[in-house]
């Protein structure tokens, strides 16, 4: 059985796609163009292949020259970081440029090589998990801790692709600019509701981290939770509807629910925990609560709750 089990693994194989890596590169050779079409998304260290990788730096290093990327370009540089001799270089960018059809495809051979280095890393994030449980230094808790932080942070393609070279945002930063140029509203970051505030922030962008501070008792929950009724109510009017998450380490959820109530329905909070409402706060009360119950909005009460969990 240990033997068959053993036979298993050495059959294993590395997942890699040389054609959707000869693809992407053969695809920047016939058109350069397309290298704006996966700037930021692919990196150099997603190529199984170290020279497709070199080659792959090669190209974006002339790209943000401003210099053109063709056989002659590419073979002179090939040929100057010694990726390979001038004949095997001239062979094979023949080949790469015959492998793909078209560099219409180009986001396609893209993800597939993407997809490869990701199953690659959670290979390797496997193998640390496992050698952890088996060592078994240090608390539990610890250790499942970094399990799940590991496979998190693969599944969310940030800290397990480690340090990101310059010349790779500098590709996304043309990228964003381009698509700002024609449609500028496609990339303005969720609007909190409040105008001067937007104006200020432009919307609140993908990964930005917003610290809201004052003194105690001047309204920070209050106003966090605006901008979470705000969010969840006006996206109801777009095309893709999105869903606000409240973490509370302090309040129960009935209590924010009670306080987005009051806020929505403008009536006092004494009122409403006194329960001394009139025939217009209850119609008040009525509206703000058909407004907020068609949102998506979902509010977690755990106490201690931590990033990871």
């Amino acid at each position: 059985m240990a033997d068959n089990q053993n036979t298993d693994l050495i059959a294993r194989k590395v997942p890699y796609s040389m054609e959707a890596e000869q693809s992407v590169l053969g695809s920047v050779l016939i058109n350069p163009e397309c290298i704006n079409d996966i700037a930021g998304f692919l990196q150099e260290g997603d190529f199984y292949v170290p020279e497709h990788a070199r080659i792959f730096v090669a190209m974006q290093e002339l790209f943000l020259e401003s210099k053109n990327i063709d056989l002659v370009t590419l073979l002179n540089t090939i040929v100057a970081r010694n990726i390979y001799d001038e004949e095997k270089a001239k062979r094979y960018l023949k080949l790469i440029a015959e492998t793909v059809p078209s560099a219409r495809n180009v986001r396609d051979y893209a993800r597939i090589v993407k997809e490869k280095s990701i199953l690659r890393k959670l290979i390797d994030a496997s193998e640390t998990i496992a050698e952890s449980a088996y060592t078994a230094q240090g608390d539990v808790s610890v250790i499942l801790d970094n399990a799940e932080r590991t496979i998190y942070d693969i599944a969310d393609r940030s800290q397990s692709k480690g340090f990101v070279h310059i010349r790779d945002l500098i590709l996304k930063t043309y990228d964003h600019l381009k698509i700002l140029e024609t449609d500028p509203e496609s990339l303005t970051g969720v609007k909190t509701g409040f105008s001067s505030l937007d104006r200020i922030l432009v919307g609140m962008g993908k990964s930005d981290l917003i610290l809201v501070g004052a003194r105690p008792g001047m309204g920070k929950t209050s106003f966090a939770l605006n901008i979470a009724a705000n969010v969840a109510r006006n996206s109801q009017k777009g095309e893709s509807k999105r869903a606000v998450c409240i973490f509370s380490l302090e309040m129960s959820n009935e209590q924010l629910a009670n306080r987005m109530l009051c806020s929505e329905a403008l009536i006092d909070s004494y009122k409403m925990r006194t329960g001394q409402l009139d025939d217009d706060d209850w119609t008040k009360l009525a509206s703000a609560s058909g407004s907020l119950s068609g949102c998506d909005i979902y509010i977690d009460d755990t106490p201690n709750i931590t990033v990871t969990s």
